[in-house]
């Protein structure tokens, strides 16, 4: 199986369960993915009401993490799972969660990976591709983000910082399943230990620590680094769980420059506004 490049779609064969700590509530919380049926898509459920994976149930609060909300209901944090679930190629999972967020288990989308690998299963169905016609693009002050026509999915992350470590850092991503594995996938998520403060006042990362967390500090890093660029890999492994949303296999070339949630999920709208796409 060819993860997003499979010609049929994907689901998984049996229920499987990933439970921890919320990084921003501090809460535990649960999420137990469900096989679901060809051409059902991506579902969240929670309290009983359901939440599509569409750009029309994206949270406007995009701070920090992706978000979905529907009749009161949210779901946050879910760009890990759903950056595993779109680079490993799933089109059809419930995704039932008992909590404010998804669990952030080790802070990258490892664990999610390891445990969904096995249990892939290929469907009847045959797997929609979503194709540039035209170049798209959104920029928000210093921060931008280019969608170029492709035959592949290409991802040339930029990041930099006026702090001091990482300064700027980078990173060239050419998509297949075994590269998202082993060279995305282990990306922690990180933040500024000078930033703490701040966000625990803002009831943000309450549930942050040294293992699930990479702290930057004035002088380095507070555990060793998995990827000499990690950080920089982990802005591709967020990015490509919010190109989730598009439910179907992108091929297009991004470039981005100190993007975040919000960029990634208005380019996504734009691709649909300016119908600059086939499927």
């Amino acid at each position: 199986m060819n993860g997003l490049y499979n010609l049929k779609e994907l689901s998984i064969s049996k229920p499987l369960l990933f439970e921890g700590i919320s990084v921003h509530s501090g809460k535990k919380s649960k999420v137990t993915l469900y096989p679901s049926e060809p051409k059902s898509g991506i579902n969240f459920y929670k309290n009983n009401i359901h939440i599509p994976l569409d750009i029309k149930f994206i949270d406007s609060n995009l701070s920090l993490s992706t978000k979905i909300s529907k009749d009161n209901t949210s779901i946050g944090t879910i760009e890990h799972l759903l950056s595993a679930i779109y680079s490993l190629g799933i089109s059809n999972l419930k995704i039932l969660v008992e909590g404010d967020e998804i669990p952030i288990l080790d802070g990258s989308s490892k664990l999610f990976v390891e445990i969904i690998l096995p249990n892939i299963i290929e469907q009847e169905s045959e797997r929609s591709f979503f194709e540039l016609k035209e170049i798209v693009s959104y920029k928000n002050k210093d921060k931008y983000i280019i969608a170029i026509p492709s035959e592949k999915l290409e991802v040339y992350y930029f990041l930099d910082y006026e702090k001091n470590p990482p300064a700027f850092t980078y990173e060239l991503f050419t998509y297949s399943q075994e590269n998202y594995i082993k060279n995305i996938s282990k990306a922690r998520t990180f933040g500024f230990l000078s930033d703490a403060e701040y966000l625990h006042k803002n009831n943000l990362a309450l549930g942050a620590n040294f293992d699930n967390t990479l702290i930057i500090t004035n002088t380095g890093y507070s555990s060793e680094l998995r990827y000499k660029n990690e950080i920089a890999k982990h802005k591709v492994l967020d990015l490509l769980g919010d190109m989730s949303f598009l439910q179907k296999s992108l091929k297009a070339k991004i470039i981005a420059y100190k993007t975040g949630h919000f960029e990634h999920l208005q380019l996504i709208t734009k691709f649909f506004l300016s119908k600059a796409y086939n499927i």
